[in-house]
């Protein structure tokens, strides 16, 4: 007769472990999935978030565009009151901090072109040239029209080559691709104490620079007769009373009458384009940041750019 221990304790065992491995196994598992939702929970947060934040900058934007409608003077000013910083609410998601600015404060790739895409405008030659001075970079000058002409044909001192888009660029960074074009020449040169293409010319803007916003280097570089006193000078003279017409540059600005010719289809007194920086802060705590930009022609503002970061 056999004696010990029944033999159903280790079968018993192995159904234990099995069950705690099952065990183990459904909690890693459960675990993993809680994660996942969480995970999945916080996405279409920050996706309503973003949603809200885009749906309060166009609230923002559709609010600065009706107030250029009302905008019906001879001029263009940063001192204007529907211009500089404001804070638009909007009850139950939270408000927008708008700056807001008159545009076409430099020169416009869009603009150095005549219609036919290829021929450089006559009053923007003495400024282009004038760019490239200032960055010491005359080599360029005609490799960079070349590259955003419209056709495949060198110019006398430029260079075509294959993969060159010949169009102007949407944004200032393709530049980067043209061959000789590098970030210290678009964005400047501190150790050498030189600004940048990006402080002298835009993608965007009109035909024409507006004097009453323009800075004091992009003044400058205008005629050959505006000097960066004669430059500083404008910037006093348009203070509180902006310009409206090209005979003002000479009787309040000190611009010589000789260049009063040169500049007349080059610079004026209302901007085309407006941008605005935004700022938007959701009730939850999120913030987010918008560049808008907007084109006015006549009655109409239309948005014609739209950057999120």
């Amino acid at each position: 007769m056999k004696t010990g221990f029944p033999r159903c304790g280790r079968r018993e065992g192995f159904v234990l472990v099995a069950v705690l491995f099952a065990v183990t196994v459904l909690l890693g598992a459960a675990t993993g999935l809680a994660w996942f939702v969480r995970s999945q929970v916080r996405q279409v947060e920050r996706e309503k978030e973003s949603l809200l934040a885009r749906s309060v900058a166009l609230v923002a934007a559709r609010q600065m565009a009706s107030g250029l409608a009302f905008d019906t003077n001879d001029y263009d000013s940063a001192e204007e009151r529907w211009f500089g910083a404001h804070v638009i609410p909007v009850e139950e998601i939270g408000g927008a901090f708008v700056t807001f600015l008159p545009g076409d404060d430099k020169i416009s790739l869009a603009g150095l072109f005549l219609p036919d895409g290829e021929t450089l405008r006559l009053e923007m030659e003495q400024p282009w040239r004038r760019i490239w001075e200032r960055l010491e970079r005359t080599d360029l000058e005609q490799v960079v029209l070349d590259f955003m002409d419209g056709n495949a044909v060198p110019r006398l001192g430029g260079a075509e080559r294959e993969g060159f888009p010949n169009r102007v660029p949407a944004d200032l960074s393709e530049l980067l691709a043209c061959p000789g074009v590098d970030a210290r020449v678009l964005y400047g040169d501190p150790d050498r104490e030189l600004p940048g293409l990006v402080d002298f010319v835009s993608p965007w803007g009109g035909n024409r620079i507006n004097v009453n916003v323009a800075g004091r280097e992009i003044l400058a570089i205008l005629d050959e007769l505006i000097t960066l006193d004669v430059a500083d000078t404008l910037i006093e003279a348009r203070r509180g009373r902006p310009f409206k017409k090209v005979e003002e540059l000479k009787e309040r600005g000190d611009v010589a009458e000789a260049a009063l010719p040169r500049l007349s289809n080059l610079v004026g007194f209302k901007s085309e384009t407006f941008r605005a920086e935004v700022q938007v802060q959701l009730l939850s705590g999120a913030q987010r940041y918008f560049e808008i930009l907007l084109r006015k022609r006549g009655n109409t503002t239309d948005i014609i750019l739209w950057k999120e970061r």
